[in-house]
C-alpha cells in the first residue's frame, strides 16, 4: 500500500489518488525468490463528455442538414431525442474533447448499418484519421428499428476532435444517433 493505492485482501489494486505507482509481485512463500514481476502504472482520470443529444449545447460544429427526432420514442427505448438527417444528403457533426482516447455511441437503424456511419478524429480539424467502430449484436427495438452500442477503442494519440458522419440516402430517418460519450485523458 502507498498514498496512491492500496491492495485489498482479494489482491485487487484500488487507486486512492492520481499519479504513477509501481506494483511488484513475488511469491509470498519464497521471500528471497528471484521470481518477481514489476509493473508501473499511471493512474489518470478520464474527462468525459456525455452528450444525450437533446440539443446542440455540447456540439462544436455540425452541417446544416440535421434535425432532432422527438417522435415515436417507443421505438427507441424511450429516448426522447435523437439526431437524424433532415435531407437525403450526407451530414456530419463534430465534438471537441482534448486528448480523446475512446468513444461510445448508441445508434438506431433500419436494415443494415454497414457503411452508413463513419467516425474520424483530428488533432487540429484539418487532417482527419478514420476510426474503426465495433458494435455489439443488433437488438430489435420496435417496428423495423434495431439498436447497437458502438465503441471506438483505438484513437490515435494527440486527437482532440471527433467527427461522426452519416452517409446520404433517401431513408433520412435511419440511422439515428441517440447518445455519444467521449473520453479524454485527464490529469
Amino acid at each position: 500500500p502507498t498514498d496512491r493505492a492500496t491492495i485489498g485482501a482479494d489482491g485487487v489494486l484500488r487507486p486512492t489518488r492520481l499519479g504513477a505507482i509501481k506494483v511488484v509481485a513475488q511469491p509470498r512463500d519464497e521471500p528471497g525468490s528471484t521470481v518477481r514481476a514489476e509493473l508501473t502504472l499511471e493512474i489518470i482520470r478520464d474527462r468525459v463528455l456525455d452528450d444525450p443529444l437533446d440539443d446542440w449545447s455540447l456540439v462544436a460544429s455540425h452541417s446544416g442538414n440535421w434535425t432532432f427526432d422527438t417522435l415515436n420514442t417507443q421505438l427507441f427505448d424511450g429516448d426522447p431525442s435523437r439526431l437524424k438527417r433532415a435531407q437525403d444528403t450526407p451530414a456530419s457533426v463534430i465534438w471537441h474533447c482534448p486528448a480523446l482516447s475512446r468513444v461510445q455511441a448508441r445508434l438506431y437503424f433500419i436494415g443494415e448499418l454497414g457503411e452508413k456511419v463513419h467516425f474520424s478524429a483530428s488533432a487540429d480539424q484539418q487532417t482527419w484519421a478514420p476510426l474503426a467502430m465495433v458494435t455489439d449484436a443488433p437488438t430489435p427495438t420496435g417496428w423495423q428499428f434495431k439498436r447497437v452500442n458502438a465503441r471506438i477503442e483505438a484513437v490515435p494519440a494527440g486527437m482532440n476532435w471527433l467527427r461522426m458522419e452519416f452517409a446520404g440516402d433517401a431513408m433520412i430517418f435511419s440511422p439515428q444517433l441517440s447518445e455519444v460519450r467521449l473520453y479524454g485523458r485527464g490529469e
